[in-house]
């Protein structure tokens, strides 16, 4: 019996999949820095619905002293001006701070630009750094 070789699934399905599977959250915000589309992964680390997300700006996961400083941030990357990955403290709903490491990425398509972004959760990672660290034990990553 020979072995059926493999299939991707439409374009469509298979872009949806890889989204949804990555193992990070990822979040998609347009030009003006609101949720325009998010993953399971991200519902998940913040502790909101889809629907209290999308259309809100993401700013609303940034604790307020940091508020202005983000967006401007967000701002001038969708400008064109490039923005290195980065660590930054984020408030879930329930108003746990949480260290998470983001990647961000300009899109564009048809004229619109789009930012993803890709987040990885690192506060357990930055409790274990900062409990070892006055012991003097190194922690490689």
């Amino acid at each position: 019996m020979t072995k059926k070789p493999f299939e991707f699934p439409t374009e469509e399905k298979f872009r949806a999949a890889i989204f949804e599977n990555m193992g990070m959250a990822i979040c998609v915000t347009d030009e003006h820095g609101n949720y325009v589309e998010v993953n399971d992964a991200y519902l998940e680390l913040y502790g909101y619905t889809r629907e209290e997300l999308i259309g809100k700006h993401f700013t609303m996961v940034v604790p307020e002293h940091y508020r202005a400083e983000a967006a401007r941030i967000h701002d001038a990357f969708m400008a064109g001006a490039p923005e290195m990955p980065a660590e930054w403290v984020v408030v879930r709903k329930n108003g746990e701070l949480r260290n998470i490491y983001v990647v961000p990425t300009l899109m564009v398509k048809d004229g619109i630009k789009c930012k993803v972004t890709a987040i990885a959760d690192i506060t357990e990672y930055k409790r274990v750094q900062s409990t070892l660290k006055p012991h003097g034990e190194v922690v490689n990553a």
